[in-house]
């Protein structure tokens, strides 16, 4: 029996593809988006997938110093929502993870951190273990979803690995 996706699976693909090749090409150029989520990916009539919203976008040259946490609580990776906490650095791959928040939105019609984030918009009140917590609970729900004939969504799937370090890397996924 067939998954039933809020999406088809044909369009789930071809709109995740479109945002990987779009940061693909940002980090070509050196560029860290930071920002990623759902309005940050327009969908044209055509169906072209633009990504918008580059008001907090970096250099990957730019000091570490200037790496602050930033972007919308509850797409923004473990790394940069604890970075002031911990003194570590991130990289392009934190849009990868806000990627893996948005697949999880469109198989769902939810966020992944609604509960944790419903009406508190702020990096303060959310601990890195919350996050983890809600993270591996997800992972979990979009396992049980997914067969072994969709090999692209388990890519999608690995966007939302907490260590940075192991997320998939900025390169068009397997269609």
């Amino acid at each position: 029996m067939e998954t039933k996706f809020l999406l088809s699976r044909l369009s789930i693909q071809r709109i995740m593809f479109h945002i990987f090749e779009a940061l693909s090409i940002l980090s070509m150029y050196g560029i860290i988006h930071r920002n990623i989520k759902p309005s940050s990916i327009l969908i044209e009539d055509d169906k072209t997938v633009k990504l918008v919203n580059f008001g907090l976008v970096t250099c990957k040259s730019a000091p570490l110093t200037s790496l602050k946490p930033c972007g919308t609580p509850g797409y923004t990776a473990p790394e940069v929502f604890n970075c002031s906490k911990t003194g570590a650095f991130y990289n392009e791959k934190c849009d990868i993870f806000g990627v893996g928040c948005i697949f999880f939105e469109m198989l769902f019609g939810y966020p992944l951190f609604e509960e944790l984030f419903s009406g508190n918009l702020s990096f303060n009140k959310v601990t890195i273990d919350d996050i983890k917590k809600s993270v591996s609970k997800a992972v979990s729900k979009i396992d049980r979803l997914i067969d072994s004939e969709s090999k692209s969504f388990y890519f999608f799937l690995s966007c939302l690995t907490l260590f940075f370090r192991f997320r998939p890397p900025l390169y068009a996924p397997p269609g």
